[in-house]
């Protein structure tokens, strides 16, 4: 919901690609076509404080998000549809925390 990224996008995203020094974190494009391979954004403090907590004990090059296991997550459907369904949210996609996003 903080960064506007594609759900590919945050679960391809690997150890090393945030710069503390220009707040940005790198993120590798393969959606869209005529796009540059890379785009740059910017991360507000609790992105930041996210990026770090799942980055901790990892090294650069490694996967960001990793599943119970430690291995690659590839999809979020297993836990996301079961915490919106808690959270009382009828009708909410991941792509729509890309809007959220974009609105703010």
């Amino acid at each position: 919901m903080h960064s506007g990224m594609r759900l590919s996008e945050q679960l391809d995203t690997p150890v090393g690609d945030y710069s503390s020094t220009t707040g940005m974190l790198m993120v590798r494009q393969k959606k869209v076509r005529n796009a540059p391979a890379t785009r740059y954004v910017p991360l507000i403090s609790i992105a930041v404080a996210t990026y770090n907590q799942l980055a901790a004990g990892k090294k650069a090059g490694e996967p960001l998000c990793t599943n119970t296991e430690g291995g690659v997550l590839y999809e979020a459907r297993y836990w996301f549809v079961s915490a919106v369904e808690a959270a009382g949210i009828a009708d909410l996609t991941w792509h729509y925390l890309r809007h959220t996003a974009a609105s703010r």
